[in-house]
């Protein structure tokens, strides 16, 4: 694969050291030899200068090219000043389309070379990374970790025990799908039939999505970025595995990047006729009108979210833009002019000091460490939620504590005291 190195090098060290330009380069070089990749650019930069002109170069570097590039670095820490800046910078390299290694043994990964570097940072940190070194020699010895999986149960010594009338459940849910069933469809029929969750609670779609793509059900166990094939006995088999996949796949509709959407009473709307939350969804249509011109629509609107995952109730969906409009004009009339502009303009300026909380921080860089979740969705979490919601919604969220929404009106419940 095509890779490019970077150094950042200490100039006031002699050579032959660690931190030196020859040690550094060599160690790349015969990182890249060892597993087959090609470097074609070095970029570097001083360890005295704050000015990183080699990581810029290297950035616009990979831009003009448009192509995928491997970066190896001998320590990722070395791509900022700070931990939470190199994670941005692995973050920026990967929506270039490129990926980072690191030429430390046994920790390829930027992200877990980071997170433990953070990690040691903290109070207690010792205890942590051994309960986290533990948990991961059972993993390795494929011992089950947490709350088991729908299907199974652990025994004493952490393997996979099949729960026989789980697992005729799961077939059930395989056999449905196979058979062109839609998720909400079989999330209906299992209701219907009185099969609850583990909980007692209703299937949904995301809970039979969820189901359908966990290998565990082919005897594959993963975890903290491990995958152990034939770690215990599957409840499905692999042939009707790979059929579910290639139908999910073929069903997933290809969905351009948009901008994301604002749904400023998101948390605070229920449904009046069975008390969950109304969830906001954007729906886009394409259609030809009679002289055949082509047009496009997009409606935003609030919908109850028992309707759309369990099929428990009516359809109550409502507008975004009249209901939101009908909620603001409730505020602006029940705590006048004055007070809600001074309101917004305070949630405009703390949205811009707002940052994210250190231990949701080092939560979802684990996620993303383990495999978990994406390089690309761990950006949306850490970079874009503050960004993605409008001052009314940090407003409103202040100020009330619920709104019933019914088919044609809404009653708004402010906070006591306001």
């Amino acid at each position: 694969m095509r890779a490019i190195g970077y150094i950042r090098y200490d100039s006031e060290v002699g050579e032959g050291t660690d931190e030196s330009t020859q040690v550094q380069e060599n160690a790349i070089n015969e990182f890249a030899d060892w597993n087959g990749h090609t470097i074609w650019q070095m970029f570097t930069d001083q360890k005295t200068t704050k000015e990183r002109l080699g990581l810029s170069s290297l950035l616009s570097y990979i831009e003009l090219q448009s192509e995928q590039f491997l970066v190896i670095v001998n320590d990722p820490c070395q791509l900022s000043d700070t931990l939470e800046g190199s994670v941005e910078a692995v973050v920026k390299l990967n929506n270039l389309g490129s990926s980072v290694t690191t030429t430390i043994d046994g920790l390829p990964d930027p992200l877990k070379v980071l997170l433990r570097a953070m990690s040691e940072t903290g109070d207690g940190s010792g205890r942590r990374q051994s309960i986290r070194r533990a948990m991961e020699t059972k993993a390795l010895r494929g011992e089950g970790l947490g709350r088991s999986p729908y299907g199974y149960e652990f025994d004493g010594k952490g393997k996979f025990v099949i729960i026989h009338h789980e697992a005729e459940i799961l077939r059930l849910v395989f056999r449905l799908y196979l058979e062109r069933k839609g998720l909400r469809m079989i999330a209906r029929y299992l209701n219907d039939l009185g099969h609850r969750t583990r909980k007692g609670g209703y299937w949904s779609i995301v809970t039979i999505r969820g189901m359908l793509r966990n290998r565990v059900y082919i005897g594959t166990y993963q975890r903290f970025g491990m995958r152990l094939p034939a770690n215990h006995t599957p409840i499905i088999s692999s042939e009707h595995y790979r059929s579910v996949q290639d139908l999910m796949s073929s069903r997933t509709p290809r969905r351009r990047k948009g901008v994301l959407e604002k749904f400023i009473l998101s948390g605070l709307a229920y449904c009046k006729l069975c008390g969950n939350r109304m969830i906001g969804a954007t729906r886009r249509q394409t259609w030809k009108t009679k002289n055949g011109e082509r047009k496009k629509g997009s409606y935003r609107y609030y919908h109850c979210q028992t309707r759309a995952n369990q099929s428990q109730c009516q359809y109550n969906t409502r507008r975004a833009g009249s209901l939101e409009a009908e909620v603001k004009q409730f505020i602006y009339d029940a705590k006048g002019q004055t007070f809600v502009e001074a309101g917004i303009a305070t949630a405009e300026e703390q949205s811009f000091e707002r940052s994210i909380n250190k231990r949701l921080y080092l939560k979802y860089l684990q996620q993303a460490a383990d495999g978990w979740i994406t390089i690309g969705r761990l950006q949306t979490l850490l970079y874009g939620t503050e960004e993605s919601l409008s001052p009314w919604h940090s407003f409103m969220k202040k100020l009330i504590s619920s709104i019933e929404v019914d088919l044609d009106r809404s009653l708004v419940n402010l906070k006591a005291g306001l």
